[in-house]
């Protein structure tokens, strides 16, 4: 019987999110948009480092910027955020030097070449996996 996590009595699906992974020091402080992510799934945001952190609501350093949403988010060490970078223009606000060196950044997301190739050979792919 193949294992399906769920919650409640539906299934939890996460296509192919983490299919890729971006590891940086510090943030992307340059407005974009990710061109090639899957547009039908998130990115995941972890924000992972250690010592004190001093953004502030006054400085908003390392902070997530959405301008269509007219929002930003502060993005502290232990942070987790989903979004789609695909469809939404951001950047994260600079760091100052001693707060990038204790910070590390782990964004999860599905390439859409790598999604396309899934769902072409899906069928194989579950056919040759192992289950329990």
């Amino acid at each position: 019987m193949e294992h399906q996590t769920s919650v409640g009595s539906a299934p939890l699906r996460l296509g192919q999110v983490g299919s890729s992974l971006a590891i940086n020091k510090g943030q992307s402080e340059e407005w974009h948009f990710d061109r090639n992510d899957d547009d039908s799934t998130y990115s995941i945001i972890s924000v992972f480092g250690s010592g004190g952190w001093t953004s502030s609501a006054e400085n908003r350093q390392g902070w997530l910027v959405l301008p269509q949403l007219n929002i930003e988010v502060e993005m502290p060490i232990g942070s987790v955020v989903f979004f789609q970078g695909s469809h939404l223009l951001h950047y994260v606000r600079e760091l100052d030097e001693e707060d990038a060196d204790r910070r590390l950044v782990v964004t999860a997301f599905a390439c859409s070449e790598m999604s396309k190739y899934y769902e072409k050979h899906k069928h194989e792919i579950k056919s040759t996996q192992v289950v329990n």
